[in-house]
C-alpha cells in the first residue's frame, strides 16, 4: 500500500486514537496495513455495529466523531469548519475528539435502541458529560470534577485503566460493545460491562482509587482453559492419592 501524507502524519502521532477516512471505504485494509485504526474498525462484528451507528446518525455528526475517539479526518484537501484544523495535506485534526477512555457524571436511561439513537441526535447531547443507557446501573452517578482517568496500556486483547474517583460515575470506553469474549475486572473482581451510547462500553465506578482491565478471551479458549484446569486438578488429585493411601496404611 502506497504511503501518502494522509497516512504518514497520523502514523507519526503518539497516543491512541482513530481516523475517519472520507475518500474511501471505512473498512479499507490500507489503514490496518499501516496500523491506523479507523472509525469503521477491522473486526467484522465490530465493523457491523460501528457502521450501523454511522449509517443511522451520519459520519458528519461531530458528537459521534468525538465519542468514537476520531482525532483525524483524512481525505479532503479543504475542510472549512471551526471544529477542524488542517495539520497536513489531506489531514484535519478534530479538536473536539474525546480520549479513548473518559468519565461521565450524568446518565440518561431509555427503554430501547431506537430511543438511544434518538437521544444521540438531540442537539444538546454531549457525550463528554452524559451517557445514554438501556440498562439500570447499581447506583447514581454524580459530577466528575476532581476525578481523573488514565489509559495505562492498550493492546488488542487487553485495555488497562487507572482511575481516581471522588464521586460515583461512569467510566466510558470508546470501544465497540462486543460481549462475546470480552470481560471487565474492577480491582481484580469481575464487573459488569454496560452498553453505552448504542455502540460503546462503560463500567460503573464507586469513589476511590481503581484499576479497571478489559480483557478478551474467546469462548473456545475459555473452554480450553477450563478443561486444562480440570485436567490439572485431576492430575494433582491422582498424584496425591497414593500418598494418602500410603499414609493411611502406615502404623502410628
Amino acid at each position: 500500500h502506497r504511503e501518502t501524507p494522509a497516512i504518514t502524519f497520523p502514523k507519526r502521532q503518539e497516543g491512541v486514537f482513530r481516523i475517519a477516512p472520507v475518500d474511501r471505504a471505512l473498512s479499507s485494509n490500507a489503514w490496518m496495513y499501516h496500523r491506523l485504526e479507523s472509525s469503521g474498525g477491522h473486526h467484522p462484528a465490530k465493523l457491523s455495529v460501528s457502521e450501523d451507528l454511522l449509517s443511522r446518525i451520519g459520519v458528519s455528526n461531530l458528537k459521534l466523531l468525538a465519542m468514537l475517539n476520531v482525532k483525524y479526518i483524512v481525505g479532503p484537501e479543504e475542510l472549512d469548519h471551526p471544529a477542524f484544523v488542517s495539520v497536513a495535506p489531506g489531514v484535519h485534526e478534530n479538536l473536539a475528539a474525546l480520549p479513548r477512555v473518559f468519565l461521565v457524571g450524568a446518565v440518561k436511561r431509555v427503554s430501547n435502541d431506537r430511543a438511544v439513537l434518538a437521544e444521540l441526535n438531540v442537539d444538546n447531547f454531549n457525550p463528554a458529560t452524559t451517557a445514554i443507557l438501556t440498562d439500570e446501573l447499581p447506583g447514581p452517578v454524580f459530577a466528575t470534577e476532581g476525578s481523573n482517568v488514565e489509559l495505562v496500556s492498550y493492546e488488542p486483547g487487553e485495555i488497562r485503566v487507572r482511575a481516581s474517583v471522588r464521586q460515583p460515575c461512569l467510566l466510558v470506553f470508546s470501544e465497540v460493545y462486543y460481549p462475546p469474549g470480552w470481560s471487565a475486572s474492577l480491582d481484580g473482581a469481575e464487573t459488569t460491562i454496560y452498553r453505552t451510547n448504542y455502540a460503546l462500553r462503560s463500567v460503573y465506578l464507586e469513589p476511590g482509587e481503581h484499576t479497571v482491565v478489559m480483557s478478551y478471551v474467546p469462548k473456545h479458549l475459555r473452554a480450553g482453559l477450563f478443561v486444562s484446569l480440570l485436567a490439572l486438578a485431576l492430575l494433582v488429585g491422582l498424584m496425591a492419592w497414593p500418598r494418602r493411601a500410603l499414609d493411611r496404611g502406615t502404623p502410628a
